[in-house]
């Protein structure tokens, strides 16, 4: 992408003070596991931020973010918490006892 904007190829793409790459609101971040494990910490351990697990994370974040293999690293970065590990209550009504089916004796 960085080559195309640097050969003057027309897309909707901008590059803001040489550094970084830009598409409307969203940002695109370069391949820096620190600079990627900062978002991730601030975005998660924001006071405004109310995450149920990776994919309400996730969706926060493609909001303002982009970089690849995103969403594997925000799963692996949730997976890190116990809290989301835990085995979750199913909210059904219990099934009750089974009923037998009557066999018929004609086809």
């Amino acid at each position: 992408m960085r080559d195309k904007l640097k050969a003057r190829i027309e897309t909707s793409f901008q590059v803001l003070k040489d550094v970084m790459i830009v598409m409307g609101k969203r940002m695109y971040l370069p391949d820096d596991k620190t600079l990627k494990n900062e978002v991730l910490k601030e975005e998660h351990e924001s006071r405004f931020a109310i995450h149920l697990g990776s994919t309400n994370m996730y969706r926060d974040l493609n909001e303002y973010y982009r970089w690849q293999n995103m969403k594997k690293e925000v799963v692996e970065y949730m997976s890190k918490y116990d809290i989301y590990q835990q085995v979750k209550v199913e909210h059904q009504k219990p099934a009750g006892p089974l009923q037998l089916l009557l066999i018929p004796k004609w086809k």
